[in-house]
């Protein structure tokens, strides 16, 4: 399978000869880390034109599986995972009128993974309790507001019982839905957000143990936050700027000061914005990160294992994804692009085939399928299944050439000192000798 295309621009190449004498010297290096790989998109059918996907187990066979949200269709498709990356065909389960979104979470206490989907235009959220062998049971309905577009999972009352938190894109308003803990839920409170709120996240912002909501507003080109003041209750959203357009918007810890920071995929402005937390409710101003055309969806995980959150941002309109790797400081690396299959838009991380290697699954609007990515980081590089002095090859050839066993690298300038040079070579192999 022919990786996908990710070269980083702007470095200067090396002679063979200056290649050839790196590899016989080793230089440690603190900041090692295995450049990115990934497989080539590979397809499994699902229902028609999914938009949105998650990963979960929802078996209890420990295999990751696969759920997505079909907007046409009006289904939501569950594929079992064998644990190797291939799944079993997908069984459709009813969802409403346009499934748009979709979140997993044990919303009955029985220790299996239920799943909530938006159902963006009937107005409401689709409730599908798990048997807890990965069939769900029919969809129950509840009111949420015009137009959800995004729904999160948590206890917001503090009372140990999940709760639903929709974003509302047309009454520009946030639904909460308490839970009974029997995977049923209390009629919908609402509380003003921005324009066209889109997506939402759940997160404690100012550590009184009390989650509060993050809201992307899609038309008001910013972030809502609204702190939870207890028992479920929020006040009036504060507001800090993003880039245009965002569309998704997900929580982490970026600079490793254990205050929550946030991160947008920005629609119209094809980038991703970061925004610091100061651990009291705010947010420092947004910096941003180019990405591809049209952002539709940003994840959050360590896809090069060196322990620090990185982005992953899906692009619609160029069809690939953004992979920023994070420095564990608050910044960001400049972009490196993989191939998507065409229409991307919703994503999600976790690791399929269980090779201890976060992959990428991708929701494709274009078709009745969702795509998995492989991670192929960790010191393969030529696709053999050993990490040894053939990858080493590699990594000099593609350093000279941009390419290697006719797949393109997304490499250059591996340790981060702003120049491609023998240090690279030293500190790859210095990342092999690690693993």
């Amino acid at each position: 399978m022919m990786r996908a295309m990710a070269i980083v621009p702007g470095r200067r190449l090396l002679t063979s000869l200056t290649v050839a004498t790196a590899c016989l010297t080793l230089a440690s290096t603190s900041d090692a880390q295995c450049p990115l790989s990934f497989d080539g998109p590979i397809g499994h059918p699902a229902g028609t034109t999914p938009v949105a996907v998650a990963i979960v187990d929802l078996n209890g066979d420990t295999h990751p599986d696969t759920v997505t949200a079909n907007y046409n269709a009006g289904t939501t498709s569950v594929l079992l995972g064998n644990g190797d990356g291939s799944f079993q065909p997908a069984v459709n389960y009813a969802s409403g009128v346009s499934p748009i979104c979709v979140a997993v979470g044990n919303l009955n206490a029985d220790t299996a993974p239920d799943v909530v989907v938006c159902s963006s235009n009937s107005d409401n959220v689709a409730v599908l309790l798990n048997n807890g062998n990965g069939v769900l049971q029919p969809a129950v309905f509840y009111n949420a507001g015009m137009l959800p577009n995004s729904v999160a999972i948590g206890d917001l009352n503090n009372d140990t019982l999940p709760d639903l938190a929709v974003a509302n894109f047309t009454s520009s308003d946030v639904a909460i839905l308490l839970g009974n803990g029997n995977g049923a839920f209390q009629p919908a409170v609402t509380y003003p957000a921005g324009a066209g709120a889109i997506s939402i996240a759940i997160i404690d912002l100012n550590a009184d143990i009390r989650p509060d909501l993050v809201v992307a507003n899609n038309a008001g080109n910013n972030l809502s936050v609204l702190m939870n003041i207890g028992n479920a209750i929020f006040a009036a959203p504060s507001n800090f700027p993003t880039g245009l357009g965002p569309n998704s918007v997900a929580v982490g810890d970026f600079n490793a000061d254990g205050r929550p920071d946030v991160a947008t995929a920005n629609n119209f402005s094809g980038n991703a914005s970061v925004l610091l937390g100061n651990g009291n409710g705010t947010l420092q101003p947004a910096v941003n990160y180019p990405c591809g055309v049209s952002p539709a969806t940003v994840a959050i995980g360590d896809l090069n294992s060196d322990s620090r959150p990185d982005l992953a941002v899906v692009n619609s309109t160029s069809n690939n994804i953004s992979i920023l790797l994070g420095r564990g400081n608050g910044t960001f690396k400049p972009a490196v692009n993989f191939a998507a299959a065409p229409a991307p838009l919703g994503l999600a991380l976790g690791d399929v085939n269980m090779d201890a290697r976060l992959d990428m699954a991708t929701a494709n609007f274009n078709g009745s399928s969702l795509y998995t990515i492989l991670n192929l980081t960790l010191g393969d590089l030529n696709g053999d299944g050993l990490s040894d002095s053939g990858d080493i090859q590699s990594f000099v050839e593609c350093i000279i050439t941009g390419s290697s066993h006719g797949s393109t690298c997304a490499f250059g300038d591996f340790n981060d000192d702003g120049i491609v040079d023998t240090q690279d070579i030293s500190a790859y192999t210095t990342c092999l000798l690690q693993l």
